[in-house]
């Protein structure tokens, strides 16, 4: 029971792995939408992809999480750690796959952080072009107040 338990356990990782490589593309095809400015639309698509593959994932990990509290209650064990790999070898895929997922997640955090801040300079130059057209219209509206003047300038005429 304990090994089925582990084999499911394996496919819910490579299953993750799957839904993880699909996630870092996106990533990266969103890295590109961001670095070329005027893909707005692109942008927001591969994030609704994201957001979707997350979902997945997060339903792998509660699945995932269901399992392995029922595999260490099974076998009296704290954490995973403690899992004797020659009583259980598929053990070793378990770890294998933690540590391909670690590494997927960390490169996904990566390209995530270089696109949060090309995101925030783009919106940093954005607000200072608002400011200069804001600026550049008061100058303007001033110019327009002493044109809506009316020549009705009263001077003081004796009768």
């Amino acid at each position: 029971m304990s090994e089925k338990l582990i084999n499911d356990m394996n496919l819910l990782l490579e299953e993750k792995i799957d839904f993880l490589n699909q996630i870092y593309d996106y990533t990266k095809k969103q890295s590109t939408a961001v670095q070329s400015d005027d893909n707005i639309k692109d942008i927001e698509t591969f994030v609704e992809l994201k957001e979707i593959v997350i979902k997945k994932v997060d339903n792998i990990d509660l699945e995932f999480f269901n399992l392995i509290n029922e595999f260490k209650n099974k076998e009296g064990i704290q954490s995973m750690e403690d899992l004797d790999t020659e009583k259980y070898p598929q053990a070793k895929k378990l770890q294998s796959s933690t540590a391909d997922i670690l590494s997927l997640l960390k490169k996904i955090k990566d390209i995530e952080q270089k696109n949060c801040i090309t995101l925030n300079q783009a919106i940093k130059n954005v607000k200072g072009k608002l400011k200069n057209i804001n600026t550049g219209k008061k100058m303007v509206s001033g110019y327009n107040t002493y044109k809506n003047v009316s020549n009705s300038v009263m001077i003081d005429q004796k009768r």
